[in-house]
């Protein structure tokens, strides 16, 4: 464990034998031994920041990390452009008489999942896990689930959408050995804590957290490291000095932008793609030179608001936009 100030670091190292394939588990032998690493830091906010290391060398089998947070509440999981709640609901004894197989309460979630109670509130941030379910005070993440064949009859349980028996009617058994995932993975999460479920600081997190920058380099800094100097010509572009900072209009605090590109229909202007990650009505006025259109970049009518969980797509005339061009 390493402590410098308000940052902490502790690094827990495990092992377990575990059986090599589905022949193995059904003689309960455990004869490979499964290593794994999680490293877990906390800085003056209290958040915790977590990797987890580790190398596949098993068949056929579902890893899942268990969060045990100690709130049995609801879990609200981040979808496109909001959030869904969601209920446990129990398996019933019976369940054989109307299903073929035994039916599991696996969710998708899209960057972040949150669980909370009257009094507090647990937020899980991943980009890499897309699959979860409760059980009681823990959430359950899916890390990976490797088979070495598609179309198989006899399981247990089947996540998802239940395919039944496919040898009956002439289906093929596919190989799929490279869907053992026999590698080295990490996943990195993060968890924020608070006394209820705060959708727009989550929205605008997990925003953050996706946004990734482009970065160049001075080349005569490494001349092998992502090389320039064979890629550009000189004369294909004028040279000019940049502008410090662009500014287009000043976006209020309770939008999120979820996407930035070149209009298709037009020159000098740009797409912009705003979301409300709130459950409140929210008003915005349409900045100079933008109108309102629908994903085929036609103009739609808009009656100044943007409704909940909803989003608004702008087109932009940077021409007609005085303030895009500031140079400071």
């Amino acid at each position: 464990m390493h402590t410098q100030g308000a940052f902490q670091k502790m690094v827990l190292c495990g092992e377990t034998k575990l059986p090599l394939n589905l022949t193995e588990r059904q003689q309960n032998k455990y004869t490979h031994m499964f290593k794994y690493a999680i490293e877990i830091q906390c800085n003056e906010t209290d958040q915790l920041k977590i990797k987890l290391h580790f190398k596949n060398n098993i068949d056929s089998h579902q890893l899942t990390l268990a969060i045990n947070t100690g709130i049995q509440g609801e879990v609200i999981a981040a979808v496109p452009f909001g959030f869904l709640k969601r209920e446990q609901i129990k398996i019933p004894t019976n369940w054989k008489e109307k299903y073929a197989e035994k039916p599991i309460n696996y969710w998708p979630l899209d960057g972040n999942i949150t669980i909370s109670d009257a009094s507090k509130s647990l937020t899980v941030f991943t980009s890499e896990i897309k699959e979860y379910r409760q059980e009681n005070e823990r959430l359950l993440l899916t890390l990976l689930a490797t088979t070495n064949q598609l179309g198989k009859p006899d399981l247990v349980n089947r996540p998802g959408r239940a395919s039944g028996d496919t040898t009956n009617v002439g289906h093929p058994l596919i190989p799929t050995p490279q869907a053992q995932l026999k590698q080295s993975f990490e996943f990195n999460f993060e968890i924020d804590f608070s006394e209820y479920f705060k959708e727009l600081e989550i929205a605008l997190k997990q925003n953050k957290l996706n946004f990734k920058t482009d970065c160049y380099q001075k080349q005569e800094l490494n001349l092998f490291y992502q090389r320039l100097d064979n890629k550009l010509q000189d004369n294909l572009a004028p040279q000019q000095q940049l502008l410090k900072e662009k500014e287009c209009f000043c976006l209020p605090k309770n939008l999120v932008i979820s996407a930035c590109y070149p209009c298709y229909s037009g020159d000098d202007q740009i797409i912009l793609r705003i979301s409300n990650p709130t459950k409140q009505r929210i008003e915005f006025k349409l900045p100079l030179g933008a109108s309102v259109v629908d994903a085929l970049e036609n103009e739609r009518k808009y009656d100044g608001s943007i409704e909940k969980y909803d989003v608004l797509t702008l087109k932009i005339d940077l021409h007609k936009n005085h303030k895009f061009f500031r140079n400071e």
